[in-house]
């Protein structure tokens, strides 16, 4: 399943193997993996609205704000996979809503199996609960649950085809920019000039800036940490030498899902629990 042909080519799929699980069920039953696209984008929306107390508001703007916006139809047009990611970004952040801290670990680690950038989620994660719990006391408990969920996403393609995973893994760092990426980097590219190496260096110590940042902010929030990770993300891709629009469409995701955060008031901070 690790193997497509493009225009009679063999070409890998460079992407993790998360996203085969959820798409080819829509590929045996409808042929079409589109359909995946526009399922996980309302599932994401129900899961918000489930877990915000069946607010018809959380519903209708949370699928105001999902497919108001245009470059939705171009994600689900072209099957981009980020759209994928939904479901998962609003069941992390509604874990951490209802106190249920393991389950965002959890759904986290299946979420970094879609695509490598979702790694850099886990530190602001870990941050997040040793802010809130002011302990560590279950924090490795966490972490290697998380890194369990992450690794039985590969386990049965490291069992019958370890090249196409290897492959998948190797596929950015020997890459070119791309000429058309959405990024400073592919922009200079366009000159000749391959700078990814200096920009990796510079978006690693930014990306340790913004985790220093959160640790010590004042005051800890749901809110607050999908700023962070979204401010985060936004540079990254703006950095990165293969970003194209359905990079930045991540932000979207979790502008909506911030948005839904900020619109329900019957939220209120407790004291040792999650805060709005």
């Amino acid at each position: 399943m690790y193997d497509y042909a493009y225009q009679k080519q063999p070409v890998k799929l460079v992407y993790w193997p998360l996203n085969v699980y959820l798409l080819y069920p829509f590929q045996i039953f409808f042929g079409d993996l589109r359909f995946a696209n526009l399922f996980y984008l309302f599932l994401g929306c129900l899961i918000l609205f489930w877990n915000f107390g069946n607010s018809r508001k959380v519903l209708f703007w949370s699928l105001a704000l999902t497919f108001s916006c245009p470059y939705t139809f171009f994600m689900i047009k072209y099957g981009w996979i980020d759209t994928l990611a939904f479901p998962f970004l609003c069941l992390i952040f509604v874990s951490l809503k209802n106190g249920k801290s393991l389950y965002s670990f959890i759904f986290l680690g299946m979420l970094m199996a879609l695509k490598l950038y979702y790694v850099m989620i886990f530190p602001f994660l870990v941050i997040y609960f040793l802010r809130l719990e002011n302990t560590k006391k279950d924090l490795l408990k966490y972490t290697l649950i998380c890194c369990i969920a992450f690794l039985i996403s590969f386990l049965p393609f490291v069992l019958t085809d370890f090249k196409s995973i290897q492959y998948s893994i190797q596929y950015f760092s020997n890459s070119k920019p791309r000429m058309d990426a959405l990024s400073i980097v592919g922009y200079l590219y366009q000159f000749g000039k391959d700078f990814s190496t200096i920009f990796n260096l510079f978006t690693l110590g930014f990306a340790l800036v913004m985790y220093y940042l959160f640790y010590q902010a004042k005051t800890i929030s749901i809110t607050k940490l999908i700023s962070y990770i979204s401010i985060t993300l936004f540079t990254v891709f703006l950095l990165a030498k293969q970003s194209f629009g359905n990079y930045y469409y991540n932000i979207i995701l979790l502008s909506v899902i911030l948005v839904v955060f900020l619109l329900d008031k019957s939220l209120t901070p407790l004291k040792n629990q999650n805060e709005l």
